[in-house]
């Protein structure tokens, strides 16, 4: 069961993190992208999704109602929530630090 919770949460992560960069190249929010450039983004979100699709559904199987071992409704909402929250505040997390990157280079330079 574990395993399982772990699993979805890494996938909807992932899939949680491709829907902020496709979101913030459509409404160009520099703010949250941590890559710049359409080709570059739209690639990114697309792997991010293929590779969360593939550990969900690729590892074993997850057609399991919730009485025999799958994850109730109540589980699923808290995991996709703490999830999406996660992508947000490690996407800002992860633009920070390659700003702070950048800026200490150009100052070295």
């Amino acid at each position: 069961m574990a395993d399982f919770c772990i699993d979805y949460y890494l996938a909807c992560l992932l899939v949680s993190m491709a829907v902020v960069q496709i979101a913030s190249w459509t409404t160009n929010q520099k703010t949250l992208m941590l890559l710049i450039g359409t080709k570059k983004v739209i690639l990114f979100s697309i792997l991010l999704i293929l590779s969360a699709l593939l550990l969900f559904f690729g590892t074993e199987n997850r057609n399991i109602n919730d009485t025999v071992g799958g994850l109730d409704a109540n589980q699923q909402a808290f995991l996709f929530t703490l999830a999406v929250v996660s992508s947000i505040w490690s996407t800002r997390f992860a633009v920070l630090l390659k700003n702070y990157v950048v800026s200490s280079r150009r100052k070295n330079d």
